[in-house]
């Protein structure tokens, strides 16, 4: 074996190691935690189209990710689920009664669903490698992928049942796929981006930005004579000319249709009187564009609003970022703008569609937890990797690599509601709610708080869908979000007592009615669980 092959297998088996600490840290903390809000909603989705009952269920998000998370569960529990009518909207009680109320193991199928999550987050992790390799080179490769496997965020919603991991993967292979069709046009990586544009805009209606996007990279690759793009249609190149991008552009759409048709079951069928292929996923769209103009609440540094702010997602980014990564980050800014780092031929056209998906999100505002940008991650990564091609700034990585290890191992395993150091972790809740911090996770920690004091019952105010029965707490239900306990008559809260409530209501979000844990703030808790996602506030007269 000569001196380079033996360098390619060790780096070989140096990245499949970070994969596995990867899974083993994603999947050690996974049995932790309880269903967060969205994840039986996303499960029973994905089950109604597996067991024939159609997408009426599954309409405000393409169904992709949903149906490859509840394939294990449909193939081997085959669970309870009840005839699909329109009669089941706001379809988060319909799920919550599918898992904790017909008599189904809704533990054990969340569990299960959340492994193929962990198997796609893994995929993710290794594209980013192969990727970062054949840009920086091997060392390069590493450390883009050794950024994933101790990211927070990635181990986070790399485990949960939702469909944000889904889209970061298909997103990111889909610009992989790009990439490797501006450099070397032929019709074959033009039909593997053709498959992996048909799956990203299959797996969340986010991914559309991609469209416009993709037209751009093309006609600004052809343009500038980074790429000639005829080839790929079978051609012989004459000249620089817009038609081939268009072309190109066209059959890429044409082939991702094709896909989502292809999801959908190729079912045919009306809207508003009009016949048309994969009604449902059009239905969805509109859906989905009607949520988003709901007029819906966000939350940010303490303040209520119903428009959202521009500088919500800078802000959540340096909240929740590691430290380490944000001095890379800003090292690597710095060279590059010195003229002394350079990320490679051809990826400034997809810098330029990175950020105008970025740019999108931000100025749509629709602030509902950094996990909107997940998917910028692993590009993120992807960027930083080139540092270990500066010679004179290659040493950095050690001590930065080192220090997010630190941090990421010191978190384990409450990364969901991670902030970075820079944050009082004692006042995440004062900066960031919602998924940043209190999704809903944490039940299981608070059945050990309460078996560990002796507490006989306490007085729950849960911001999330799971039955907190199944994880053994005991509790009398205090006003919330979306439950049936929405409904009570409160009057003003009575501080008697054990009360634990989730940081997201007692900052004030989405409570029913307005403010009703507004006492408890003024207050200091008596323990944080879960990394400050439920507080505890003890008032009885003897503290056990």
């Amino acid at each position: 074996m000569n001196k380079d092959s033996y360098r390619s297998a060790a780096g070989g088996l140096a990245a499949m190691l970070l994969l596995v600490v990867f899974a083993c840290l994603a999947l050690t903390g996974l049995e932790e935690k309880s269903a967060t809000f969205d994840e039986g909603n996303h499960l029973v989705r994905g089950l109604y189209p597996l067991a024939g009952k159609g997408h009426l269920l599954n309409r405000e998000h393409p169904p992709l990710i949903n149906l490859l998370q509840a394939l294990p569960v449909h193939v081997t529990r085959h669970p309870e689920i009840a005839e699909a009518t329109p009669a089941m909207h706001p379809f988060f009680f319909h799920s919550e009664k599918v898992l904790w109320g017909m008599g189904n193991d809704g533990k054990g199928m969340i569990g299960q669903a959340r492994r193929v999550t962990v198997g796609l987050a893994l995929i993710l992790g290794l594209l980013v490698y192969l990727w970062a390799r054949r840009l920086h080179g091997q060392a390069g490769g590493l450390t883009a992928l050794c950024l994933f496997a101790f990211s927070p965020m990635m181990l986070a919603h790399g485990r949960l049942v939702t469909t944000d991991m889904g889209l970061a993967l298909c997103l990111f292979a889909f610009f992989f796929a790009l990439w490797n069709l501006i450099r070397r046009p032929t019709p074959r990586r033009l039909a593997v981006a053709g498959l992996c544009l048909g799956a990203a805009l299959a797996s969340k209606h986010l991914a559309l930005l991609a469209l416009p996007a993709t037209l751009l990279v093309l006609v600004l690759a052809e343009m500038t004579g980074k790429a000639v793009l005829a080839p790929a249609l079978g051609r012989t190149p004459v000249g620089k000319s817009l038609l081939s991008p268009l072309w190109v552009w066209l059959i890429l759409a044409a082939m991702a249709f094709f896909v989502i048709w292809g999801v959908y079951g190729f079912e045919v069928g009306r809207i508003d009187g009009q016949g048309m292929p994969a009604p449902d996923y059009f239905s969805g769209l509109r859906q989905g564009w009607q949520s988003l103009e709901s007029g819906r609440l966000y939350y940010l540094n303490g303040v209520i609003s119903d428009t959202g702010w521009i500088a919500y997602f800078p802000l959540a980014f340096l909240y929740k970022t590691p430290l380490p990564v944000l001095l890379l980050l800003a090292t690597a800014l710095l060279l590059h703008l010195g003229g002394k780092f350079r990320v490679g031929n051809m990826m400034g056209c997809i810098a330029l569609a990175i950020g105008c998906l970025v740019l999108a999100v931000v100025l749509k505002r629709v602030n509902l937890g950094l996990r909107y940008l997940l998917w910028v991650y692993p590009f993120l990564f992807l960027y930083l990797g080139g540092v270990a091609r500066l010679p004179r700034w290659r040493w950095l990585l050690i001590p930065v690599l080192g220090w997010l290890v630190f941090a990421t191992l010191g978190a384990q395993p409450d990364y969901l509601p991670y902030f970075n150091r820079a944050v009082p972790q004692q006042e995440k809740r004062l900066h960031l709610v919602d998924s940043n911090l209190d999704w809903g996770q944490d039940l299981p920690a608070l059945a050990r708080f309460q078996r560990e004091r002796n507490i006989e019952t306490v007085r729950l105010g849960y911001f999330g869908t799971a039955d907190p029965k199944a994880y053994g707490v005991v509790a009398e239900p205090l006003p919330s979000f979306l439950r049936a306990e929405t409904r009570l008559a409160a009057g003003a809260l009575k501080l008697e007592g054990v009360i634990a409530v989730s940081a997201t209501l007692l900052q004030g979000l989405y409570n029913r009615p307005p403010d009703f844990y507004a006492p408890l703030r003024k207050i200091a808790p008596t323990a944080q669980l879960g990394g400050g996602s439920i507080l505890v506030f003890d008032f009885r007269k003897e503290i056990k």
